[in-house]
């Protein structure tokens, strides 16, 4: 149901986005087409009869026969537009910084752009569980932790998920001496979205390990 939900609202949200491109666009047609028949007069009305078209209704709120029900209309369809543009430029900004970012970061593809920047983030996450699971030389500045607590939201998920998957090869074909005992260590864990919390991933690893728990 949360997903239909979300479905709904972005194929909404994408409607919003193609009207007020294509609303955009006939506005910017007409502009140019009256441009070229008016030829080129005063600055400031050159400039006024560029922008004013894009407001639908300025000529009744500018010139208004009392403030009658047909102002009123002018005025909300004017507020509305306005509103309408705010939202597409909202989405657009949410869909490209996190929405693409996903899905440039789970592309499968190789020859993606992306795939080099894919490869920058997982090795930055892969350093930073090294240290904390304490692969490598003693730090004296870092803790032997325990106990571990692994938290990711959006496509910080996906991202601890690919990490504590590397940090488990890493162990699993390292000697005896310098395992870590990864797949015991992390006692919770939390993503935004229930298929990728890494409980029930590291709890196969541990009943395969030891199939009497």
């Amino acid at each position: 149901m949360a997903i239909l939900s979300v479905l709904a609202f972005l194929i909404a949200q994408v409607t919003i986005i193609g009207y007020v491109a294509v609303e955009l666009a006939q506005r910017y047609k007409m502009v140019v087409s009256q441009s070229l028949q008016n030829g080129t007069h005063h600055l400031l009305h050159a400039w006024l009869d560029w922008i004013l078209p894009f407001f639908p209704g300025y000529q009744t709120l500018a010139h208004p026969n009392g403030f009658g029900p047909a102002w009123w209309f002018a005025l909300g369809h004017l507020l509305g537009w306005a509103f309408l543009i705010a939202e597409a430029l909202l989405v657009r900004y949410f869909i490209i910084e996190y929405v693409g970012d996903v899905a440039a970061y789970v592309s499968p593809y190789k020859d993606s752009k992306f795939d080099e920047i894919r490869h920058q983030i997982q090795r930055i996450g892969l350093d930073a569980g090294k240290v904390i699971y304490g692969f490598g030389p003693p730090q004296p500045a870092i803790p032997a932790y325990e106990k571990v607590v692994i938290v990711g939201h959006s496509l910080g998920s996906v991202l601890a998920y690919d990490t504590l998957n590397a940090l488990i090869n890493q162990d699993n074909v390292s000697s005896t001496a310098e395992q870590r005992n990864v797949v015991q260590r992390p006692r919770s864990s939390s993503a935004c979205r229930p298929e990728m919390t890494h409980n029930g991933f590291v709890s196969n690893l541990r009943r395969q390990s030891n199939p009497l728990s």
